[in-house]
């Protein structure tokens, strides 16, 4: 019951995959290692479902920590019974239910092995079971709840209000020249952003506009250094690029935003939480050109087992069906892309 208590720890640590949680596995395995050959198994088991489970979505984990969770308590409940049973006998079993329950055999250890060989903690394991899955409950559910609880349209707290300054968004572009606006560009790794973003920022540049990059990797290292790629995170990271894009473009700055934005649904909250100087831009080359490229060799390590939850092979990418612009990179280059940008830019009065 000791094994199985910890082994259930350890789902947890898989499951939630919190930083404390995760540090006390360590310890976990390590302890069931020494223990009965039992724990033994439990901790290969837990080692080997960890890294196949610890960046699946958290709706899985959360499936699979209910079912698995349910299977150990059955199987608490259940072994006690049987290995009783195959000692003392079947018709034997009730009588010593009820004389424990009566409280006629002694609760204490020794008592309890000699007499019940173990019959006694039968309840032991699912107790600990129940007060072990509540405090994590709760020290979890900041965590789980903080992306969801930011992803919804009104701030947590009811005490607070906008204050408008004396300078306005179109005083500042008057000033700059330029339209402030947000290009999203998004599509597969190795399709291309970063390169074209960066290409235009400084074609902007060097035509007098004032233009930032917000690129994927580099934004991750600061402002998104907390966030994984589970669904829920990626979620999480473009509504927060989302807003930055947006705080820029009231100073007047075009926004040149490089993200895989996998998911449909956050590319559309993206463009409400910017607004109507939002072009988004559809990034496109085949997947085999994009692995081909693999700039960064991670569709290498992807095709290797190495990374999980990889957009375009093992986790999805849902191409835009009505993007403002759709531009193939494995049919113009750099250069011609960046010059069609801009043109569009024109065509649509943001650069004066």
């Amino acid at each position: 019951n000791i094994s199985l208590g910890m082994a259930m720890i350890a789902w947890g640590a898989i499951l939630r995959h919190s930083r404390w949680m995760v540090t006390a596995l360590v310890f976990i395995v390590i302890a069931l290692c020494l223990m009965h050959h039992i724990g033994k198994v439990y901790a290969a088991v837990t080692v080997v479902f960890y890294f196949l489970f610890k960046d699946r979505p958290l709706v899985l984990r959360d499936w699979l920590s209910m079912s698995v969770s349910g299977l150990l308590i059955a199987a608490s409940l259940a072994a006690p019974l049987v290995v009783t049973s195959m000692e003392v006998g079947v018709t034997e079993v009730p009588e010593l239910l009820n004389r424990n329950l009566a409280g006629k055999i002694s609760w204490n250890f020794p008592a309890m092995v000699k007499e019940l060989h173990g019959f006694s903690s039968l309840f032991y394991g699912p107790l600990a079971f129940i007060v072990l899955v509540a405090a994590g409950m709760i020290i979890e559910r900041g965590r789980d709840d903080r992306h969801t609880r930011a992803a919804t349209a009104d701030p947590i707290s009811q005490n607070i209000s906008r204050t408008s300054g004396r300078v306005d968004r179109e005083a500042r572009e008057r000033i700059l020249g330029q339209r402030a606006g947000t290009i999203w560009l998004t599509g597969l790794s190795g399709s291309g952003k970063s390169t074209i973003a960066f290409a235009l920022e400084q074609e902007l540049t060097a035509q007098g506009h004032l233009a930032y990059v917000l690129d994927g990797d580099n934004v991750r290292h600061g402002l998104n250094r907390d966030l994984g790629f589970a669904p829920e995170d990626r979620q999480e990271n473009i509504r927060r690029i989302a807003e930055v894009a947006a705080l820029f473009n009231q100073t007047g700055v075009i926004v040149i935003s490089s993200f895989i934005s996998p998911y449909a649904k956050d590319r559309d909250s993206a463009r409400e939480i910017v607004g109507g100087s939002f072009l988004e831009v559809f990034v496109d080359a085949p997947l085999e050109v994009c692995e081909a490229r693999d700039p960064k060799g991670l569709y290498k390590r992807a095709r290797a087992g190495e990374i999980a939850e990889f957009t375009g092979l093992t986790a999805p990418y849902e191409p835009p069906k009505n993007p403002d612009m759709h531009l193939r990179t494995d049919q113009a280059s750099p250069e011609e892309i960046v010059q069609a940008i801009i043109a569009e830019l024109k065509k649509q009065g943001r650069l004066h």
